[in-house]
């Protein structure tokens, strides 16, 4: 579809877009590159908001799409229209709790930058509704709320505290519940901490010294001496291994 556009332009990219949606091997891949393409290159985000509403019909249900199309109402700083987006997709009932997570804690993010306290709160109160129902979470309340308070990889505790009051568990099990393309910001630092924990040695970085070659030349007579020198210790060593006979 990307090469059809720069080779033969958008109207041919968009002939390509209607019989890949049309194929049922088609994934929701196809919709994230026609409505980006059409977002970029035709400069229209009308009908880019239209491919991924069309999107959203068929795949609801994964949250990889539902992130990709929230992504790009974030990029447009479409407040309100990603508020009802998280609002319509987290009510649908379409995705089960355990895949549900991560959009929860993306709307806890979007709430905590533009929001206030009190949506805030109300977020924090319907994910931690949500996430009684998953197993892994049980018990894990105060953990929750680091999750107002981070920034990026930045928390509001050491990785000790943190382990303390559960978040080492809950970013676990968001890590095995996420794909690759969306693991936990502490998930990282997490497999170190295992690592040692299990009894696997790791070296001490700090402690290392970058290796610098260098070249030394030896004159030529003292590799003469040298060799002489081997020569009479394999001599010697050759008497010793096979004694004569007289």
């Amino acid at each position: 579809m990307k090469f059809a556009r720069r080779a033969e332009g958008i109207k041919s990219a968009r002939t390509v877009f209607k019989r890949a949606r049309e194929d049922t091997r088609s994934r929701f891949h196809v919709f994230v590159a026609a409505a980006l393409m059409e977002y970029y290159c035709s400069k229209d985000k009308n009908i880019a908001f239209r491919i991924f509403e069309l999107g959203l019909k068929k795949f609801g249900n994964d949250p990889e799409y539902v992130l990709c199309y929230i992504d790009y109402l974030s990029h447009l700083n479409e407040d309100n229209n990603t508020r009802v987006l998280f609002e319509r997709v987290l009510s649908s009932g379409n995705l089960e709790p355990e895949k549900s997570v991560e959009i929860w804690n993306r709307f806890l993010e979007f709430e905590s930058n533009i929001g206030d306290l009190a949506s805030i709160v109300k977020v924090e109160k319907r994910r931690s509704s949500v996430l009684e129902q998953i197993k892994e979470f049980e018990g894990k309340e105060t953990a929750q709320l680091v999750d107002r308070y981070k920034f990026l990889d930045l928390y509001p505790c050491t990785p000790a505290e943190l382990k303390s009051i559960g978040y080492h568990d809950v970013a676990k099990s968001v890590k095995s519940s996420a794909s690759s393309s969306f693991l936990h910001p502490l998930s990282s630092a997490l497999d170190v901490e295992d690592d040692a924990a299990n009894g696997i040695p790791r070296p001490d970085f700090s402690q290392m010294i970058p290796f610098k070659p260098k070249e030394v030349h030896f004159p030529c007579h003292q590799l003469q001496h040298t060799f002489a020198h081997c020569f009479l210790l394999q001599l010697v060593f050759m008497g010793h291994s096979h004694p004569s006979p007289w």
